[in-house]
C-alpha cells in the first residue's frame, strides 16, 4: 500500500477516494470495523484494502511508510501516535490532517523528533474539496515533505498560475497555524456576508438578495462563500425559501475562537474575526434575544430606506473593503507568530495555496498576494486603492444601519479598525493616565523616554 489512512469521517472518506483517483493504493483503518467493511465494499476496488488491526495496516505499507490520520483533533491523535510509535521508524511520515490546535502540533513535533517525521497538515475545502481537490497546508518536520509532496500535490486543487494549492508552509506547527487563521478569516467573511444579508432582508425577499449577490460576483467580488450564499438563497422547499425556515442560532467548532484568542494573546488587532466569533455566541442565545427584542428601547429612525440612499454597487465596494480588512488582520496574525517562531512563512505562497480548493478562495487572493509583499500590509498600494473606493460607502452603510437599529457587528468593526489605523493621536493617553491614577502603573510624558508616576491629588 502507498499510504495508510486512519479515520473514516466525511473528510477521511473523501480524501481516500481522491487519493485512489490519482492511482495510489490505500490501506484503511477505522476503529469501527463494520464501517471499514461497508466503505471498502462501496469503493469496489482492489486498490483499497481495509484492516481490522492498525498493526496489520501499518505492516502493509511500503517503506518509508506514509500514514494520514483523519480523526477528531485532541487526545485521539496522541492515542494513535502512541500506538504507531511502537511500530513505525524514524524515516516514516505521519500526517495529522485534522483541525488540530497548532500548539498541539508544536508539542508533537518536538515530542516525535527522531521517532518519525511528523507533519501537521491543514486541509480546507469541506467534503467536496476533499474529494475533488482541497487546499492543503503541510508543516512540521521538513524531511517528511520530499516523501509526501508528490502525493499531496496530486490530490490538491489547481490554483493561480496553474500551480497546486499545496506547498510546504514551514516548520513545527506552521501548517495548522495557517489553517486555524484561514478558519478565522472564514468566520469573518461569513459574518460580513450575513451582515449585508441582514441589511437587505429587512426590505427585500431572498430572490432579490440573491440577484444582488450574483451581480457582485460578476463585478470582481466573487468567491466560494458568495457563490454559496447565492445557492442558499435560491433553494426552496414547497414554495418556501429554505433560508427563512432555518433557526437563527449559528454554531461553531472552535477554530475561529482559537484565532480570536491567538490574536489577543499575541497583541495583534483582529477585531473583525473576534466580532465574528461574538456574533455566533450571541446568535445562539435565542431566548435572550427574543426577550430583549420586546423590552429594550431601540431609538431607531426607520423613516428612510437604506437602499434609497446607498446604491447596490456602493454596497459591494463596502463589502470589498470589509473583506480586505478581515483578511489582512488574519495575515498580520500569521506573520507575527511566524516571526516569533522563525518559521519564515511566505504570505505570498500562502495566498497561492488558498487560491483554490479552500472555503475562502476568491479572485481577491490575487490582490492579497500583492498586498502580502508590503512591509506594512494596511499601507500597501493595493489596499489603499480598495479603501479609496470603499470607505465612503462603508461609512454610509454603518451610519444608516446604526440609525435603523440593524446589528452589523463585523461591518461596524471593520470601519472602527480602519479609523483607528488613521488616528494619529489616540485616546491611549487617557488610558495611561487612568492606569497611573488608580494603580500607579507609571506613564511616559511627551519628549521623555523615562516612565514616571504622577501624584494626581
Amino acid at each position: 500500500m502507498d499510504i495508510g489512512v486512519i479515520g473514516l469521517g466525511v473528510m477521511g472518506e473523501n480524501l481516500i477516494e481522491n487519493i485512489l483517483s490519482r492511482g495510489y493504493t490505500v490501506g484503511i483503518y477505522n476503529r469501527t470495523a463494520h464501517k471499514t467493511h461497508t466503505f471498502i465494499k462501496r469503493l469496489g476496488t482492489e486498490a483499497a484494502r481495509g484492516f481490522e488491526s492498525l498493526h496489520e495496516m501499518v505492516s502493509s505499507l511500503k517503506s518509508p511508510r506514509v500514514i494520514l490520520i483523519m480523526v477528531k483533533a485532541g487526545e485521539a491523535i496522541d492515542q494513535f501516535m502512541k500506538t504507531l510509535l511502537e511500530q513505525i521508524e524514524p524515516k516514516d511520515v505521519v500526517i495529522d490532517g485534522g483541525n488540530s490546535n497548532y500548539h498541539d502540533t508544536v508539542r508533537r513535533c518536538a515530542l516525535y523528533e527522531g521517532k518519525c517525521l511528523f507533519i501537521g497538515c491543514g486541509i480546507s475545502g469541506g467534503e467536496e474539496g476533499a474529494r475533488n481537490g482541497p487546499s492543503i497546508m503541510p508543516g512540521g518536520h521538513a524531511d517528511g515533505w520530499p516523501v509526501v509532496s508528490e502525493l499531496l500535490q496530486s490530490i490538491s486543487a489547481i490554483g493561480v498560475n496553474n500551480k497546486p494549492c499545496c506547498n510546504w508552509i514551514g516548520a513545527s506547527g506552521s501548517g495548522h497555524l495557517v489553517k486555524t487563521v484561514h478558519n478565522g478569516i472564514e468566520y469573518a467573511e461569513m459574518q460580513i456576508l450575513s451582515d449585508f444579508y441582514q441589511i437587505f432582508r429587512g426590505e427585500l425577499q431572498p430572490d432579490k438578495i440573491r440577484s444582488i449577490f450574483e451581480s457582485w460576483r460578476s463585478e470582481g467580488s466573487n468567491g466560494f462563500l458568495i457563490d454559496a450564499a447565492v445557492d442558499i438563497l435560491q433553494k426552496k422547499e414547497n414554495g418556501q425559501h429554505i433560508i427563512d425556515l432555518i433557526v437563527d442560532k449559528s454554531e461553531q467548532k472552535g477554530t475561529g475562537k482559537w484565532t480570536a484568542i491567538e490574536s489577543i494573546n499575541e497583541n495583534v488587532c483582529a477585531p473583525v474575526i473576534v466580532e465574528a466569533v461574538n456574533a455566533r455566541i450571541l446568535s445562539g442565545k435565542k431566548s435572550e434575544r427574543v426577550l430583549s427584542s420586546g423590552i429594550l428601547p431601540s431609538g431607531a429612525d426607520v423613516a428612510e430606506s437604506i437602499l434609497d440612499v446607498i446604491t447596490i454597487d456602493d454596497m459591494r465596494k463596502g463589502f470589498m473593503l470589509c473583506r480586505a480588512i478581515s483578511y489582512i488582520q488574519g495575515l498580520n496574525l500569521i506573520k507575527t507568530i511566524s516571526d516569533q517562531n522563525t518559521w519564515n512563512i511566505s504570505l505570498k505562497l500562502l495566498c497561492e495555496v488558498w487560491s483554490n480548493g479552500c472555503i475562502i478562495r476568491s479572485d481577491f487572493l490575487k490582490t492579497l498576494s500583492r498586498i502580502s509583499e508590503s512591509e506594512v500590509l494596511f499601507s500597501s498600494a493595493e489596499f489603499i486603492e480598495i479603501a479609496s473606493e470603499g470607505i465612503a460607502p462603508l461609512r454610509q452603510i454603518v451610519a444608516r444601519a446604526v440609525q435603523m437599529g440593524i446589528s452589523i457587528p463585523c461591518i461596524t468593526s471593520a470601519l472602527s479598525h480602519y479609523d483607528a489605523l488613521r488616528t494619529k493621536e489616540s485616546s491611549g493617553n487617557m488610558i495611561q493616565a487612568l492606569r497611573d491614577y488608580f494603580g500607579a502603573h507609571t506613564l511616559q510624558l511627551s519628549g521623555s523616554s523615562e516612565y514616571m508616576h504622577i501624584t494626581w491629588k
